[in-house]
């Protein structure tokens, strides 16, 4: 598994007040451009729990697939995959995670969604230098 923490101000204005949130993508859709399955945090630590302020960190344990998070306003897309026998996470250019929902939309797990499109990004490179 791969551990994803993601930090949230309680009580704070600005960026950290911000909520966060990590949701695996399971394919297109037409009102919100990529379909999403909103996930609930593994475990939930306070800092400080008599304070009108605190920091609040969020932990989800996460598989292999594709995933978009937002922590302080700031979204990104990262994708979970094994290598060498451990959970690594790497972000994709928007080009691929539409490419891999697309995919995902046809029945394909994430995995040889990721697989398929790195597959076609290595083709296009060796096209390209072959001329």
């Amino acid at each position: 598994m791969f551990i994803r923490t993601l930090k949230y101000g309680k009580g704070y204005s600005g960026r950290l007040g911000n909520k966060c949130w990590v949701a695996s993508i399971t394919g297109t859709d037409q009102q919100y451009g990529l379909a999403r399955e909103f996930l609930e945090p593994d475990s939930v630590e306070r800092e400080h729990f008599n304070r009108p302020r605190t920091i609040i960190n969020f932990r989800w344990q996460l598989g292999v697939g594709l995933y978009e998070c937002s922590e302080g306003g700031d979204r990104s897309f990262f994708v979970v995959n094994v290598k060498d026998g451990e959970h690594k996470a790497f972000r994709p250019g928007d080009e691929r995670v539409k490419a891999m929902a697309m995919l995902m939309d046809g029945g394909m797990s994430a995995e040889d969604a990721r697989k398929a499109t790195q597959a076609a990004k290595v083709r296009q490179v060796q096209t390209t230098q072959g001329a």
